[in-house]
């Protein structure tokens, strides 16, 4: 753990102890524990970030790769069928008719 021996860390803990106070020692250590709590979080989500990063930019060279030579592996076929398939689902999404009011239609009967 990051170097640190067991006397090291026991000499650590005396001069809290020391400096604190046994009072506030307690309030002291669950303060610590949430800040390293934060810290976790926060270099979780930053890792996670650049992983993002890292695999959209690999996708990105992937299309490039594809559009430059797109009979390599077939990926050119696939995405021209991906973006095909995108066309259509986007095209039905907005020709899809809205339900008639009730209302209305109980009006145009006689």
């Amino acid at each position: 753990m990051f170097g640190f021996g067991t006397g090291e860390l026991l000499f650590t803990a005396l001069i809290t102890l020391l400096v604190v106070g046994p009072k506030d020692l307690p309030r002291v250590m669950r303060m610590m524990a949430q800040g390293w709590r934060k810290i976790r979080f926060y270099s979780l989500q930053a890792n996670s970030f650049i992983n993002a990063l890292i695999a959209e930019a690999e996708l990105e060279d992937v299309e490039k790769r594809s559009i430059a030579n797109p009979d390599a592996n077939n990926l050119g076929t696939r995405s021209s069928t991906m973006q095909t398939t995108r066309e259509q689902t986007t095209r039905e999404q907005t020709t899809r008719e809205q339900p008639e009011d009730l209302t209305s239609v109980e009006r145009k009967q006689p």
